[in-house]
Formats: structure tokens, C-alpha cells, sequence
């Protein structure tokens, strides 16, 4: 997208000289085409199109977002900065570029200018509490229609090369109905999933909640996660959504664990049997990955990490697939709620299992997980769920020891994009 991008702006160019003349003004003209589609791709990507997600898993596809959204928003500064620059020492640099006028394509310009500052604040650099940044970054997502909108009625090489304003527009057109989608259309349909709590038990550091089906049960496949949402009038927790691997689920019924980690999580404990949820997904590709694979398996997991490995063996177990699989599991003395089915399955089916307790025999280092193996590590796929550290640390240390990116799978829920 970036290349066709800068070669029809290129062509849109009577002569080079247009370009190399006028080289502030022409730094101004490809960092807006950069960075505009760079931010159009950004909300194509966290649209969660079902047919994106199932070559884009949702974690990664919001990691692309952040990383995109980030980019396209240093070329936007850059492509304002550089406009200005053209403009000084007059003084009308400044107004022109920098405050709303009666020029309509200027003043929704600098209209989605400012989002995306605000956009770019809040999630790099401004510790917000989560319910508070989720409000700001809906109301900053308006400016893909600003931006939208700037594209289409200013005055610049868009508007002259009809291949780049085809390009431009098209690209933005998509994006606003990727837009439209997630922020109305998703949100209505996804979260029509009804349930209600029929049990809490919270062990230590880990609640573990029972749900079952009212109105439009999930469809669920081994390994997925959904989006909850949990209402209770009388001890009020947060009532934003989050995601949460399913452990173990049933047409009719369906189980989380939750980690006290946060508020939100902290307040999970305080719900009671008959609570209202709206659930909204299934998302993820993990399990699929998993189970497709005609290689041997490595899976590492790490503390709530290894709720889609818990669901995923359960499956195993009482489907009576065959795989070969090792699993490496470590988490503190304080949840080991998981650990002991985690043996006896792990036994039965002949997996070679390998636990480590974090706080008794420290943490578990790539260099034992790759020690403990029986053959080279890249006759394995490697699958990875837990917490970042884990997931750095444990991929670059299999990518030295030869093993392809193309085998190694994680599932990363560190995203504060992930919300509804």
C-alpha cells in the first residue's frame, strides 16, 4: 500500500523538478498520503471482520493497529509540521494549519488533526484509567471521518491525478466501513450472546465463573475467547467488556478464570448467581492452529496463560485426538488451580508435562524449555500464551535456536485496544 501509494503520487508529478524544488513542500504532500493510508489501514485492521480474523488472529491484528495508528500518526505531525515550515516566517502559517477557518476541507483538517494527537496522547503516553481512555479513544476514532472528509474536498495532487484520488478515496472508504461495522454494527450483533451466572468460586488469585445460556449460546471452538460483560445492580463492577479465554464449555454452558490482576478483575468476585453477562465473539485462531498441526507441539503457558491450553487438553481428552505434545506450564504457589488436572490429563493421554513454581524454583527460561526437549527444536511448533515477558523472551530465544517465525504461535491478551 505505502509503494503504490508514493509511486502515483510520483506519477502525478509533471517533472521531477516538481518534487525537487519545492522539497518542504513536497515532504508535506508524501507524509499526508503515508500517513492518511497508514491510518485507514490501522481501522481496517481492527475492524474484526470475521474474514480478517481468520488469517489475522484479533491479538495480533490490534498489535498491527497500535503499530500502524502510531506511524500514521508521527507522518500527520510530520506532514502539518512541514506545511508550516513552507509557509514561515508569514505569519498565517500558523492560523492556516492550526485553527478551524471557513475553508471547510482546511478546518475538518485540522479537525482530525487534533484526534489523532489526542488519539496518540492517551494510548503512548497518558497513564488514563481504562473506562475513561475507552470514551476518549471512541470519540477520537470520528476523525477517520474527518480525515475522510479533508481528503475529498481539498485542493492538492488527490484532487488533480484522478489513479491517486481513486486510490486515496477508495482506501478511506474502506476504512469508514470498517469503522461503521466495529462501532455499530458489531457491537448490536456480537453482544446479543445472553447468559447469566450460575456459580462463582474465587481460589486464592483466580475466580472461576459459570455461565449458562439464555438467548443465542455461543459456538464456540477449542482454545477461543470472548468478550464479557457483566452487570450486577448491587455491588456494581465495572460494566466495560474484556476478553477472557473459555476453560471449558457446553452448548448450554460455559466457564472462565479470571486472575486478579486490576479494578475490574478485582471486582469479579463480587458477583452473584443470577447476574445478567453479554457475551460477545467467539475470536481466535489459536486452538485451530493447534489442532491443524501435523507437528509435534510445544505448548508454554505462563500464570491465566494457560487457560486456552487447559480447554484445549480437555478437548483432547474427550475427543480422543491424537497429538504429540509437550506442555510447559509455570505459574505461582497461589494458582495452582490448573496444575493438578493439568498432571492426571497430561498422564492418561501421554504428554510430557513439565511445571514450574515461579516463587519456589524461579521463573521458567527458554534455555529449559528448549534443554528439556527430546529432538531439534525445529521439528517442533511452538505455541506461546502468557504474560509479555514470557512471550519476548521465549520467541527470541527459539528464532536463535533456528526455529522459523512460521512456527511460532502466541496468543497475547496485553492490548488495551481490545474493548467494546
Amino acid at each position: 500500500m505505502l509503494v503504490t501509494t508514493t509511486l502515483l503520487w510520483y506519477l502525478s508529478k509533471t517533472t521531477l523538478d516538481d518534487i525537487m524544488l519545492s522539497p518542504i513542500k513536497s515532504i508535506a504532500q508524501i507524509t499526508a498520503l503515508l500517513g492518511a493510508i497508514g491510518y485507514f489501514a490501522a481501522y481496517i485492521f481492527s475492524s474484526r471482520l470475521p474474514f480478517l480474523e481468520q488469517d489475522l488472529p484479533l491479538d495480533k491484528s490490534y498489535k498491527i493497529h497500535r503499530l500502524l495508528g502510531t506511524l500514521a500518526g508521527s507522518g500527520i505531525i510530520l506532514h502539518v509540521s512541514s506545511l508550516i515550515a513552507n509557509l514561515l516566517p508569514a505569519k498565517a502559517a500558523l492560523t492556516l494549519y492550526l485553527l478551524p477557518s471557513a475553508d471547510f476541507a482546511y478546518t475538518v483538517g485540522v479537525l482530525a488533526f487534533y484526534l489523532i494527537i489526542l488519539t496518540l496522547l492517551t494510548t503512548l503516553y497518558l497513564k488514563l484509567p481504562y473506562h475513561i481512555w475507552k470514551v476518549v479513544h471512541q470519540i477520537t476514532s470520528y476523525s477517520i471521518i474527518f480525515a475522510t472528509l479533508h481528503l475529498f474536498f481539498i485542493t492538492s495532487d488527490i484532487s488533480r491525478y484522478f489513479p491517486l484520488r481513486v486510490w486515496m478515496l477508495g482506501i478511506a472508504f474502506l476504512a469508514v466501513c470498517a469503522w461503521f461495522y466495529k462501532e455499530f454494527l458489531y457491537k448490536a450483533n456480537a453482544s446479543s450472546h445472553e447468559y447469566a451466572v450460575t456459580k462463582v468460586d474465587t481460589l486464592q488469585e483466580i475466580t472461576v465463573i459459570t455461565l449458562s445460556a439464555i438467548r443465542r449460546p455461543l459456538a464456540l471452538k477449542p482454545g477461543q475467547f470472548a468478550f464479557f460483560k457483566f452487570f450486577n445492580a448491587k455491588s456494581k463492577p465495572s460494566r466495560e467488556a474484556h476478553p477472557f479465554t473459555v476453560v471449558a464449555s457446553n452448548p448450554s454452558e460455559i466457564t472462565i478464570a479470571v486472575k486478579t490482576l486490576g479494578d475490574y478483575t478485582k471486582s469479579i468476585d463480587s458477583l452473584q448467581v443470577g447476574d445478567p453477562v453479554r457475551v460477545a465473539g467467539p475470536h481466535g485462531s489459536f486452538g485451530n492452529e493447534i489442532l491443524e498441526s501435523d507437528r509435534p507441539g510445544v505448548w508454554i503457558a505462563g500464570g491465566i496463560g494457560i487457560t486456552p491450553f487447559f480447554n484445549l487438553i480437555s478437548y483432547l481428552n474427550q475427543s480422543g485426538l491424537k497429538k504429540n505434545v509437550s506442555l510447559f506450564y509455570t505459574t505461582t504457589e497461589q494458582d495452582l488451580l490448573f496444575h493438578p488436572r493439568l498432571q492426571e490429563i497430561a498422564s492418561q493421554l501421554g504428554y510430557s508435562y513439565h511445571y514450574t513454581c515461579s516463587n519456589k524454583d524461579g521463573r521458567l527460561t527458554p534455555e529449559q524449555t528448549l534443554h528439556d526437549l527430546s529432538e531439534s527444536p525445529k521439528s517442533y511448533n511452538f505455541f506461546l500464551c502468557g504474560p509479555g515477558g514470557l512471550l519476548v523472551s521465549t520467541f527470541t530465544a527459539l528464532e536463535r535456536a533456528g526455529v522459523p517465525s512460521s512456527h511460532i504461535f502466541t496468543e497475547d491478551f496485553d492490548f488495551k485496544a481490545l474493548y467494546i
